[in-house]
Parts: structure tokens; C-alpha cells; sequence
């Protein structure tokens, strides 16, 4: 009964800290699609605002609870089994959850406070725009590969003890590469430089001039 209950508020954790981040990065994306796709949205520097307070104490109560919970059940993986920890894939996930955890601080601690001064200027040449879209995107790419892979890992029970552990590395580097590569492209396309747009030049009909009269005539 108490590993069913640890199941269920590890659940039901991840389900209230996943469902708040894709909610805050579709509304980003959206905001980022709409200046990539419309050219009089781009005339305005970028700015990107951080997420609503409310989100962030909610992800970040939700990551305690799954730290708490998830130390619980490892606990009693290991009374069930003394080599639990010899699982590739369980090594693997604690690897990753301490590394989201590191990187949920350097998101507080430097990107969200970056987020409220960022200027992107749209003069700036292509390999700059791209630099400073990768640079801020790549802790962002972190946050939403881990998150989503840590989650696939919890339900991944074929993969206990048959998977290497070089390959589930392998995969979750994979999809924060992935989320990278999306993040920066979004970036960079959104902080293009605004096209200008030439309107068509009106037809002009010419009519010849009425002919003159000779002179001398009466």
C-alpha cells in the first residue's frame, strides 16, 4: 500500500510540473511563431517575460515532491531487491534527475533574470542572431528534454535491468539535442529582420494627345 501511494503523488507530480511547463512553452512558442511568420511582428525588438510566479513555485513544489517520492521508492526497490541500483536504466534517471536539478537552478537563478533584459536586435548579423539564440535556448532545451524524458524513464519498465546504460544515455542526450536544435532555430527565426515590403506600382494609362491643328489653317 505505501509503494501504491508513493506511485500515485510521484504521479501525480509530474503530471502538475509537466502540465505547467508545456502550457508556459506553448504560449512562448506561439508568441515566437507568430513573429517568425509575420514580418510587421518582427519590426519590435524580442523580449521573452519569465514565467508567472505562480508557475514557478507550482514547478517548483511539484520537483520537491518528486525528489521526496522518488527517494522513497528507490528505498524500497532496494529492500525489495538489493540490486536495484545495478538497474542501467534507474542509474541512468537519477543521473538525469540531478542534472534538471542543476539546470532548474541555473534557470532561476541566471535565464529567467536574463529573460526580463533581453534585447534581440533584429540589425544583428545571422551567425550573432544564432549565437544568442543557442545560448539562451540551451538551458531551456535542457529543461523540457529532461522533463519529458525523466517521465518516459518512470514508465519504461521493460528497459529495467535489459537496456545498457550507454544507450539510455544515449537516447536522452538525443532528445535535449533535438529540443535544442528547435529552441535555437525558433529563436533565430523569430528574431529575423523584418522584410520590406514594396507595394505594387499602379498601372498608368496613357492616352495619346489629340492631334494639333496646321498652322496657316483658316
Amino acid at each position: 500500500m505505501t509503494h501504491l501511494l508513493l506511485v500515485y503523488v510521484h504521479l501525480i507530480a509530474t503530471c502538475a510540473a509537466i502540465g505547467m511547463i508545456v502550457a508556459t512553452d506553448l504560449r512562448v512558442a506561439g508568441l515566437l511563431l507568430r513573429r517568425a511568420t509575420r514580418a510587421d511582428a518582427r519590426r519590435e525588438p524580442l523580449r521573452l517575460a519569465p514565467p508567472a510566479p505562480f508557475v514557478v513555485r507550482l514547478v517548483g513544489v511539484s520537483l520537491v515532491v518528486l525528489l521526496a517520492s522518488g527517494i522513497a521508492l528507490v528505498a524500497l526497490a532496494v529492500q525489495a531487491r538489493p540490486d536495484a541500483l545495478a538497474n542501467p536504466k534507474l542509474q541512468a534517471k537519477i543521473g538525469f534527475v540531478a542534472l534538471l536539478v542543476l539546470n532548474a537552478a541555473a534557470l532561476h537563478r541566471y535565464t529567467f533574470a536574463g529573460l526580463a533584459r533581453l534585447r534581440f536586435d533584429a540589425r544583428q548579423p545571422l551567425v550573432r542572431r544564432l549565437r544568442s539564440s543557442a545560448a539562451l535556448g540551451f538551458p531551456v532545451a535542457v529543461s523540457q528534454g529532461l522533463w519529458a524524458y525523466c517521465a518516459f524513464l518512470g514508465i519504461a519498465r521493460p528497459w529495467n535491468f535489459t537496456v545498457p546504460l550507454e544507450w539510455v544515455v544515449g537516447v536522452g542526450l538525443a532528445v535535449v539535442g533535438l529540443a535544442w536544435v528547435g529552441c535555437t532555430a525558433l529563436l533565430c527565426a523569430a528574431s529575423a529582420p523584418a522584410t520590406v515590403r514594396v507595394k505594387a506600382i499602379p498601372t498608368l494609362e496613357i492616352t495619346p494627345d489629340a492631334p494639333r491643328p496646321a498652322a496657316g489653317r483658316a
